[in-house]
């Protein structure tokens, strides 16, 4: 009997990766629908994250399937909003200006910043490998948000919930500013 279960498993291992399946099958990016990529490391920096990076355009990614039906931003010409393709849809939205990606938005402890920041940290973790570049702000409504530049106008902004990271943000440094503070989706 453990012969044969042992065949069983190899046949059926190979039988999945003629198929595409094998672990290392598929894409990670998180436009793909492989529900493999929701389990693989995924980094996001000051300007977004594959294929979702400032710049891009919105009809690139809505071609590719990346992002869903956009949905344009109550009493902001020209904002528009979409939650990323695939198995990334309730953890990555897509902020777009112009039909461009002006932010990245996610909330999904999987995706981490270049330094290691994940929503659900406390406020001292965020801080920490951030040293004296952040800038605590605050919104009308009271609530926090840790700002940090990057390069060439890009930044991070994490937003709190109490003292844990609820969202991070990536994009257009001054937009990422001016949209917390004012509390408008442009």
């Amino acid at each position: 009997m453990r012969r044969l279960l042992g065949w069983t498993v190899v046949v059926t291992s190979l039988a999945l990766a003629v198929a595409g399946c094998s672990p290392t099958a598929g894409s990670t990016t998180p436009g793909e629908t492989d529900t493999e990529a929701a389990t693989t490391p995924v980094q996001i920096s000051s300007k977004g994250l594959e294929p979702y990076l400032v710049g891009a355009t919105a009809d690139s990614l809505k071609t590719t399937g990346a992002v869903g039906a956009l949905q344009e931003v109550a009493g902001c010409p020209g904002w528009a909003t979409a939650p990323a393709g695939g198995v990334w849809a309730s953890s990555i939205r897509v902020i777009f200006h112009s039909d461009k990606v002006a932010l990245v938005e996610v909330s999904s402890p999987q995706i981490s910043t270049v330094e290691g920041a994940i929503v659900g940290m406390s406020s001292g973790e965020v801080r920490g490998p951030y040293s004296g570049e952040v800038t605590e702000l605050k919104d009308l409504g009271g609530g926090v948000g840790i700002a940090v530049p990057e390069e060439a106008d890009t930044g991070l902004l994490f937003r709190m919930d109490g003292d844990n990271v609820a969202a991070i943000e990536a994009g257009t440094y001054t937009t990422i500013q001016s949209r917390f503070t004012n509390g408008k989706g442009c």
